[in-house]
């Protein structure tokens, strides 16, 4: 029997039998075994973002995509810290698995972002 906990933003971990915890977002069941996940294949929704420094993003990405001029984008990740995602992690038209509660306007140099989620 495993026991649900829900750590930061709705993060499920299972408690397994021998006392070890997994987290179900890994695709980890609780018997150790791995599901395989393909991005989109809980995708609700998906549209263009207008970075900002102080709103978040309707409702957190799960990942991020480029259509317009190449470059980094700063985000704020679901657990609060803030990360600066280099150009060469985001070739243009790729949704990449980068989740994001916001994208900043300051340390963004990419345009037309598009967010998954």
């Amino acid at each position: 029997m495993s026991r649900h906990t829900i750590v930061g933003p709705d993060m499920p971990i299972h408690t397994k039998t021998d006392g070890t915890k997994v987290n179900i977002a890994d695709g980890i069941n609780t018997d150790g075994s791995q599901n395989t996940r393909t991005i989109g294949s809980n995708v609700v929704d998906y549209g263009p973002v207008t970075p900002s420094d102080s709103v978040n993003l309707t409702k957190p990405a799960i990942a991020i995509a480029i259509a317009g001029t190449a470059g980094s984008i700063t985000v704020i990740k679901p657990n609060g810290e803030e990360v600066t995602i280099p150009a060469a992690l985001l070739p243009l038209g790729q949704f990449i698995p980068f989740p994001a509660i916001r994208i900043k306007a300051t340390g963004t140099t990419a345009t037309s972002i598009w967010a998954m989620y």
